[in-house]
């Protein structure tokens, strides 16, 4: 009778740690793809931006102000694993500031925004300031030129 009940025991201390893994993993994923989903949405306020001012970019510097109109949720500009009082945990590719959207070669394999491991109220920099290693199961999330958000593990092109 207690080997029964020690053999149950073990068997629902078991199946509770696998069913509280998959709980786990589950979520981490969500958190992912709700930053991947923040990229692209903030990918969509830089198009409709640029859209109304003449393609030029804005500057790198006031991105936040500048986009904050085509903002639906400020919760957008986190990333959920930020843990930063920061405004925000992306940044924009300071190489654009005040260019017109023409004068980008690949526009699709351009960056405009990404995940910095510098957060502040208007983030701007560079390859350098990518979060490294990544956040991410997929890597790190990064919106293009084209209003495309994609995970890469590698630093992709920031030269215009």
């Amino acid at each position: 009778m207690r080997v029964r009940t020690l053999i149950v025991i073990a068997v629902g201390i078991v199946v509770g740690g696998v069913i509280l893994g998959d709980v786990s993993r589950v979520r981490r994923q969500r958190r992912d793809l709700s930053c991947l989903g923040n990229v692209y949405n903030l990918a969509l306020a830089m198009q409709m931006y640029l859209a109304d001012s003449s393609y030029t970019f804005p500057d790198s510097d006031r991105w936040v102000d500048a986009l904050s109109e085509y903002i639906v949720r400020p919760s957008v500009l986190k990333c959920p694993l930020e843990t930063s009082s920061a405004r925000t945990s992306y940044a924009m590719n300071e190489q654009l500031s005040g260019l017109h959207f023409d004068k980008l070669s690949d526009p699709s394999h351009t960056v405009i925004l990404y995940e910095t491991k510098h957060p502040g109220d208007s983030a701007s920099g560079g390859p350098d300031d990518v979060v490294s290693p990544p956040r991410h199961t997929w890597g790190n999330a990064y919106a293009f030129g084209d209003a495309g958000g994609r995970w890469s593990e590698e630093i992709p092109r920031f030269e215009p």
